[in-house]
C-alpha cells in the first residue's frame, strides 16, 4: 500500500510540476478549457487530496484548493487545521451534487488514545481542465478518549 501511495504522490508531483512549469514560461498558450465531467467520481479527487495530508505532502494537498479558497485559507492555516490528526481514515459520501460529506476518523498525533474526527462538507469546482476543492466546511471536531 505504501507504494501506491509513493507512486501517487510522484505521479501528482509530475502533473502539478508540470501544469506550474507550463504556467511560468513565455508562452500564454494553455489548453482550452473543457466542460465539467457529467457524472464525476468526486471521490477520487477527495482521496488523493486526504491522501496527500495524511501523508503531510502539505503543499500537494494545498495546490489541490481553488484559487479562490487559497486566496481566503493561507497555507500555514490549511496545515494547522490538519496536522494533529495521525492515522486518518476517511470515508467520502458522494451524492449527485458538488458537495461531498468526509467522515474523518483517526488520533491525535502524539496520543493514540485521544481519538480525533468530523464531518467535513467539501465543495468541488470545474476549472476548465479538473476538479479543485473550493470550500470546506466542518460540522463539528470531536475528541475523546478511547474507550469512552
Amino acid at each position: 500500500m505504501r507504494v501506491g501511495r509513493l507512486l501517487l504522490a510522484a505521479a501528482f508531483a509530475v502533473v502539478l510540476s508540470a501544469g506550474c512549469a507550463s504556467g511560468s514560461g513565455g508562452s500564454s498558450a494553455s489548453a482550452s478549457p473543457q466542460p465539467a465531467p457529467t457524472n464525476p467520481d468526486l471521490g477520487a479527487v477527495l482521496e488523493n487530496f486526504y491522501q496527500q495530508i495524511e501523508d503531510e505532502h502539505w503543499s500537494f494537498a494545498y495546490a489541490m484548493l481553488s484559487a479562490r479558497y487559497r486566496a481566503r485559507l493561507g497555507q500555514g492555516a490549511f496545515v494547522d487545521r490538519y496536522r494533529d490528526i495521525a492515522d486518518l481514515n476517511v470515508t467520502v459520501l458522494q451524492d449527485t451534487g458538488r458537495v461531498v460529506q468526509v467522515t474523518l476518523d483517526g488520533h491525535r498525533a502524539g496520543d493514540p488514545a485521544k481519538h480525533v474526527g468530523g464531518v467535513e462538507w467539501v465543495r468541488l469546482a470545474w476549472d476548465g481542465q479538473e476538479w479543485t476543492i473550493d470550500d470546506i466546511r466542518r460540522a463539528r471536531a470531536r475528541s475523546r478518549e478511547s474507550g469512552r
